[in-house]
């Protein structure tokens, strides 16, 4: 969550982005173990629908992601579908 963009003013509903991961194999998705974590994501299409941003990432087509566990984050720890693509 950005902080810089999610915030409530008092006649505001809150603003959000929602991520929209597609991929063809489960496998290729991230499994976010707990709340903090972070998943980055690259090569994404922004739209907007109902007035809320959405980022489309089409991993089976040219986007990718990253996820950093919340805990102290090691080389190791980061996990991502480029290690199975061997990008």
């Amino acid at each position: 969550m950005d902080h810089s963009y999610h915030h409530k003013t008092d006649n505001q509903a809150p603003h959000f982005a929602t991520v929209l991961i597609y991929a063809k194999r489960i496998e290729d998705l991230p499994v976010v173990r707990k709340l903090g974590d972070i998943i980055r994501v690259h090569r994404a299409n922004v739209k907007e629908f109902n007035g809320n941003k959405q980022f489309h990432v089409n991993v089976f087509y040219n986007a990718s992601w990253c996820l950093f566990s919340q805990d102290e984050a090691k080389d190791d720890e980061i996990i991502s579908d480029n290690e199975s693509d061997g990008i």
